[in-house]
Parts: structure tokens; sequence; C-alpha cells
């Protein structure tokens, strides 16, 4: 018999391909909440109400905490686009916003329009996606979507597997689409 060692994060992954992603973990923020499946890491970024999350306990997605994601993982960074450091003033346009992103992200694909999961908070359901490979096997997408009168921003990082990358792209929207604004 052979056995192959297969971490956590892979039988999740795996596992949610039948069963509907459970969202256990929510996280409060300064201007907004949302919520993440059991057994990600998750570290809030109070200066600038972003959250950092990974698919790992521990945090250990990446080989030195900021690099490119180990295989099988997905690290989401989640943030009011206001606060992004490189901020220009997009009168709150989402699709002025991500026309610049565009053009700032070499080898991506074009701009993709993906329906978010429908909420009861009246959030947009619009969201657009731009997608790029970078480092030759790892994906980088940034979404951008507006609730009620806030642009928001996320990017997910993830190693190009087509056995998974369907899978770590719903993750990522299903995260995305938790996303309410607070009172």
């Amino acid at each position: 018999m052979v056995w192959t060692q297969i971490s956590f994060g892979t039988v999740f992954l795996l596992l949610t391909q039948a069963v509907p992603l459970q969202l256990v973990q929510r996280v409060a923020m300064h201007t907004y909440s949302l919520s993440f499946p059991a057994g990600w890491y998750v570290q809030r970024e109070p200066q600038n109400d972003s959250v950092y999350a990974c698919n790992e306990k521990d945090g250990n997605c990446t080989p030195a905490r900021g690099g490119l994601p180990k295989a099988g993982r997905i690290t989401l960074t989640v943030m009011p686009d206001q606060n992004h450091p490189d901020h220009p003033n997009y009168d709150n346009d989402l699709d002025r916003f991500m026309r610049f992103e565009l053009k700032s992200h070499r080898h991506a694909q074009p701009i993709t329009e993906l329906a978010l999961h429908p909420s009861d908070s009246g959030g947009s359901s619009r969201c657009l996606l731009i997608r790029s490979l970078i480092g030759g096997d790892v994906w980088a997408d940034l979404y951008g979507w507006k609730l009620e009168n806030k642009l928001f921003r996320a990017v997910a990082t993830y190693n190009d597997d087509p056995k998974q990358n369907e899978i770590l792209r719903s993750v990522a929207i299903d995260i995305i689409s938790s996303v309410r604004l607070r009172e």
C-alpha cells in the first residue's frame, strides 16, 4: 500500500467541492466585517483596516511570510480601496478603479465581471476581476467591488494548479461575498 501525505489545506479544499463552504470565523474590522472558513489564519491590520488571511492555521502559507504562496495555499488580503497606500482618486467609480489597475498589471487578462453571492444587506452583487499570472506559475487575482458607496479590493494569490484553481477561486468569492459594512 502506498501512502501519500496530504495537507489539511488540501483535504479542506477537496471537501469543499462536494459540500458548500462554511464560513464560521467572523472578523470585525473598523468599517466592515467578513467571514472565513474554520482553520484559516487571519491577521488584522488596523492601520489600513485590512485583513490578511490564508488557508493554513499557523499562517505558514508563504516561504517567508509575504512571498508567493506554497503549493495548495491561497493568501487573501481585503481592504477598503481608499485605505490602499497607492490609492488615487477614482471618484468612487468601480470601472475607473479597475481600468486604472489593469494598466499597472503586466500579463493581465482582460477585466472579467463576476456575480457575488446574494446578500440580505443590499450590497452590490457586481464584482470585477483582473487575473494575472506572476512569476510564471502563481495567479494574482485582484477583485474590486462596491458596497453601498464604498469601494473594496481583495487580492488572492495561489499556485497555478489546474486541479485546485477553481476551488481556490470559489473560496475567494465566498469570502468576498461575506463582506458587510459595519454601522
